[in-house]
């Protein structure tokens, strides 16, 4: 079963300013590759951390950054 993740999820350690809305429409160009994902049985946990990582990479290209630490 294809792990879900959700714009909380994403933005944890993110800095953007780039909408709710957008964030959510790249989540759901992710998912779609989650039928590959469960016919490779790809674990819970790999698949977790590569859709994040897709969704973040998308949202670098788009002009986020990542928090390198917060104090």
């Amino acid at each position: 079963m294809a792990v879900t993740i959700t714009y909380a999820d994403v933005i944890l350690g993110f800095e953007t300013e780039i909408p709710e809305g957008q964030v959510d429409l790249l989540i759901a160009i992710i998912d779609e590759a989650d039928t590959c994902l469960d016919a490779y049985a790809v674990s819970a946990s790999a698949q977790e951390i590569l859709k994040l990582a897709g969704v973040r990479h998308m949202l670098t290209l788009m002009g986020a950054r990542a928090v390198a630490r917060e104090r």
